[in-house]
């Protein structure tokens, strides 16, 4: 997982251990599939990442969020998982 609870926690995510996991393993699948995989060849994982994954948890655990749009990440100077990747200047 590309968060780890305490990180979570530390962030302000107020769901217990269990849920955490459910919602990190969730959230952490989405990155995979709009970075086709990408972050698992890094040594360290990035800060933006970490931090898209504590937003699509709390996301996840507010229903009216759920639906909100995020498609792309930064990842150094690229943008990853749009419709292509392209470099950030």
């Amino acid at each position: 997982m590309y968060l780890t609870y305490d990180e979570y926690k530390s962030m302000g995510g107020t769901a217990e251990e269990p849920a955490f996991t459910r919602l990190c393993t969730a959230a952490c699948g989405r990155i995979d599939r709009l970075t086709h995989g990408r972050i698992h060849g890094l040594d360290e994982v990035p800060e933006a990442v970490r931090l898209s994954a504590f937003e699509l948890i709390r996301r996840a655990e507010k229903p009216s969020d759920y639906f909100a749009t995020f498609d792309c990440f930064e990842i150094g100077k690229k943008l990853i998982g749009c419709e292509k990747t392209v470099n950030v200047l």
